[in-house]
């Protein structure tokens, strides 16, 4: 089980679909920028929907969107 902090998550995932921070932010309806702030840790917190419209456009399994909305930190 990983502890990498939730943006490293969202680009490791991210990379691994093959898309560019904009392709992932069209696929999600955001703007790059928030992709950009979650990746890099500037937005920690994001909104329970903004990492299941995440999951869904990077077309994680299960698991895999089981283990990026845990790297998301508990307010």
């Amino acid at each position: 089980e990983s502890t990498a902090p939730f943006g490293e998550r969202l680009r490791q995932f991210r990379q691994a679909a093959g898309l560019t921070q904009e392709e992932l932010a069209e696929r999600a309806s955001m703007s790059r920028d928030a992709v950009s702030a979650l990746e890099g840790g500037r937005r920690r917190h994001p909104h329970p929907q903004t990492v299941r419209a995440l999951a869904a456009a990077l077309g994680l399994s299960d698991r895999d969107a089981v283990a990026l909305r845990a790297a998301v930190p508990k307010r």
